[in-house]
């Protein structure tokens, strides 16, 4: 996102940060009532009518699992190729189906220490901390910040080195980062920021 983009009326300002500046967003919970244009309840009425397709599709052919599992897959290599992974979908399915030799077991084949096999199973920890998340909220956990930190430990173990501050596995950021030339909120703003989000949210 170009700073160019951030328009007026975005719920938050720019902070002045040494030769760079970081977006910073307003204190949660909104102070009124959000103002959304015609064009986000179109996205809106085509998004539920795509949901319900979906839904549809997924009761007829009675296979709810499979489609929510190849969905989940997309997703998690989309994400994991934003931050530099280089991932091929026939050898992420090798590596979960291929027979076992003896002396080995799925465990230390997904943790094997291959460049490419890190990249593969950093898609495998997405799929693996997305699941934990259902599974604690679904026997009545919260979203809290030591789930985001647990789950956000799994996502980043044994991916390669390049992509990882070993630092802040499972904790906030410790240095400011960007995306492209969007500066986010710096490490002293991020612990507040992220109460407000999880205290101003309805359970």
């Amino acid at each position: 996102m170009e700073r160019s983009e951030i328009q007026e009326t975005a719920p938050g300002k720019r902070i002045s940060y040494g030769r760079e500046s970081y977006y910073r967003p307003d204190p949660l919970p909104p102070s009124g009532d959000l103002a959304l244009d015609s064009d986000f309840y179109d996205l809106l009425a085509d998004a539920t009518f795509w949901l319900g397709k979906l839904s549809g599709v997924s009761l007829e052919l009675n296979v709810p699992s499979v489609l929510y599992t190849s969905l989940l897959r997309k997703e998690a290599m989309e994400s994991t190729e934003i931050e530099g992974a280089d991932v091929d979908y026939n050898a992420l399915y090798s590596l979960e189906t291929r027979s076992l030799d003896e002396g080995e077991d799925r465990y230390s084949i997904e943790r094997s220490s291959e460049a490419d096999t890190k990249d593969t199973q950093e898609v495998l920890n997405y799929e693996q901390a997305v699941e934990d998340g259902i599974e604690m909220l679904d026997s009545g956990g919260e979203i809290s910040i030591s789930l985001l930190h647990e789950l956000h430990e799994t996502l980043l173990t044994d991916v390669p080195d390049d992509r990882v501050d070993t630092d802040t596995i499972g904790a906030y950021k410790a240095v400011p980062n960007h995306l492209g030339n969007f500066l986010p909120p710096v490490p002293g703003e991020v612990d507040g920021l992220m109460d407000a989000l999880l205290t101003s949210s309805p359970p």
